[in-house]
């Protein structure tokens, strides 16, 4: 996506200190929400992230970025758990929002599946459990949900920790536009969504985070999510209408009970799905257990380590090449951090567009 804002293109921050503390070092990226820059705290001596985005004094009323902008920064600041990248400071000058994070040498989830294809489930279940702790927390807390959990959002840290990531479109519940843009775009990727959530309903809570969380792990688990199809029209109909393979059947690896497992997460109906956070993790702690029972001595031990030991080498967040495989079509986020495509869902063009397809099937067998 073509940058259009000249600000955002200037490297003038390189070497300049921001609020007194934060020492610009380098460009990490530029996106359509802001540059992210490494910078040192002076105050603590360490490396953080800080991401700025330019005061238009032009504009009347925010534009939806400088929102959802400010929006993940308030969400973060109110967040605070191991299994996220925690917020260290938010503030404003007179030309720019900024936003300190803490940073962190990480590998994308999503590239470990590129790279190693499907995983296996007992590393799926060590990762996987203590994200569900943060999502937990988060609604427990704070009744927020993150409305965009995919592997794409999911990173190891170098000493092998799994973070969630990417919190541009979260929203705490109780805000009427929670899934709507100002255009009227759902924001999320289709693929990890649930049917409540595509289907425009306003009324969602933790479940919907739930089905995301399910399908993610689905990914994991076979190299690929239940679905995938570039028409968004039949996309959207197999989600909503359509029957998703156990995760053993694509993966023969994958044991009944951790199939089972997953599949309850991303039932069609929400009241099908865990009833809690809580109960999830409850669940697969026991699944897990199991799990580590059946085998030997020698894989419980790697499992310990395995989130750690199964991944390579680390890449940096400071990376500004592309991930390398160009082929893998993983499907963006308007909130994406990594890539600057957006993937939103046009719900009155979706609409309209079954609305053509319906009437010319019923004037072909009026006619014909």
């Amino acid at each position: 996506m073509e940058e259009t804002n000249e600000f955002l293109l200037d490297d003038n921050f390189i070497g300049q200190t921001i609020a007194d503390d934060f020492k610009i070092i380098s460009k990490i990226k530029t996106t359509h929400q802001g540059d992210i820059y490494l910078a040192d705290q002076l105050s603590v001596k360490r490396k953080v992230t800080i991401k700025i985005y330019p005061i238009d004094k032009n504009e009347v009323s925010q534009s939806e970025d400088a929102q959802r902008f400010l929006r993940e920064a308030r969400i973060m600041a109110k967040l605070e758990h191991p299994n996220i990248l925690n917020a260290i400071q938010v503030g404003q000058t007179d030309e720019f929002y900024y936003f300190v994070t803490e940073f962190e040498e990480v590998k994308l989830l999503k590239d470990i599946i590129a790279e190693k294809g499907a995983l296996d489930e007992i590393v799926v279940l060590s990762m996987f459990l203590p994200l569900a702790d943060a999502l937990n927390h988060f609604w427990n807390e704070n009744k927020i949900l993150h409305r965009d959990v995919k592997p794409n959002n999911m990173v190891i840290t170098r000493d092998g920790k799994v973070k969630l990531i990417n919190f541009q479109i979260a929203k705490p519940i109780g805000n009427v536009s929670a899934d709507l843009t100002m255009s009227n775009f759902v924001l999320g990727t289709p693929e990890y969504m649930s049917p409540e959530r595509l289907s425009g309903k306003k009324e969602i809570n933790f479940s919907s985070d739930i089905y995301s969380f399910g399908v993610s792990m689905y990914h994991c688990l076979t190299g690929n999510p239940p679905f995938v199809n570039e028409n968004i029209v039949d996309l959207i109909e197999s989600i909503e209408n359509g029957d998703i393979k156990p995760a053993t059947k694509k993966n023969p690896a994958v044991s009944k009970e951790v199939s089972d497992f997953v599949a309850k997460l991303f039932k069609k109906s929400p009241e099908d799905r865990p009833s809690s956070w809580t109960e999830l993790i409850n669940e697969g702690n026991k699944v897990l257990k199991k799990l580590k029972e059946k085998n030997s001595e020698d894989r419980q031990m790697s499992a310990e380590e395995s989130v750690l030991e199964l991944f390579g080498p680390i890449q940096s967040l400071t990376r500004q090449e592309k991930s390398s495989d160009a082929e893998n079509k993983e499907p963006q986020s308007i909130a994406e951090e990594d890539e600057d495509d957006e993937s939103i869902v046009n719900m009155p063009l979706l609409i309209s567009t079954i609305i053509i397809i319906v009437l010319f099937v019923a004037i072909y067998f009026l006619f014909f």
